[in-house]
């Protein structure tokens, strides 16, 4: 059985366990559980409530400097902010992350993972040139170096960005690419 197909039960699971975590100061335990009650109030588009956990996610990181926990709390909490449509918080979000992302230029999958967000950032303000060429060095890099496995990432980004804008013909298409990228 698996917690996350049943939203009430897997909700109900994780903000029990991340109780637990906190009372017992486990503050790594605290940020798994922060990250996965995001991710999954994102996918149930309860940006709110997702922005929330994100947030806590990344005050645990940074307390305890743990660079890949606060580079994937700060990609959650800029989604969220992007989804509800809070430009400037976003902007402040992707300009940290951009520094991230000079300084780990050798780390695919954040780099990937943040122009995925610069291209949603620019589709969701219906600009979307500057969307494509960001989603286009996100493309250009699992081939390059092997990592297929996110191209299922970045086609589903781009699906829902699309669809955000009301574009349900292209949303639909890199939707069927996501889909193709899974099997």
């Amino acid at each position: 059985y698996n917690v996350t197909q049943n939203f009430s039960a897997g909700i109900s699971y994780f903000r029990r366990s991340l109780e637990i975590k906190n009372k017992t100061g486990d503050v790594k335990g605290v940020i798994r559980m922060a990250n996965k009650l995001s991710e999954m109030y994102y996918d149930r588009r309860g940006f709110d409530s997702s922005l929330y956990f994100a947030s806590i996610a990344l005050e645990g990181a940074e307390s305890m400097n743990l660079r890949t926990d606060i580079y994937q709390a700060r990609l959650a909490k800029t989604a969220s902010l992007i989804r509800q449509q809070k430009w400037d918080a976003a902007s402040s979000e992707l300009s940290r992350l951009e520094k991230t992302a000079r300084e780990l230029r050798v780390d695919v999958n954040f780099f990937v993972r943040f122009h995925v967000m610069k291209g949603n950032f620019y589709l969701s303000k219906k600009d979307a040139g500057r969307g494509q060429v960001h989603y286009d060095s996100a493309l250009s890099f699992p081939n390059r170096n092997r990592f297929p496995e996110l191209y299922a990432h970045i086609y589903r980004n781009m699906a829902e960005s699309w669809y955000e804008t009301g574009d349900y013909k292209t949303a639909y298409g890199y939707y069927q690419q996501y889909t193709a990228a899974l099997a």
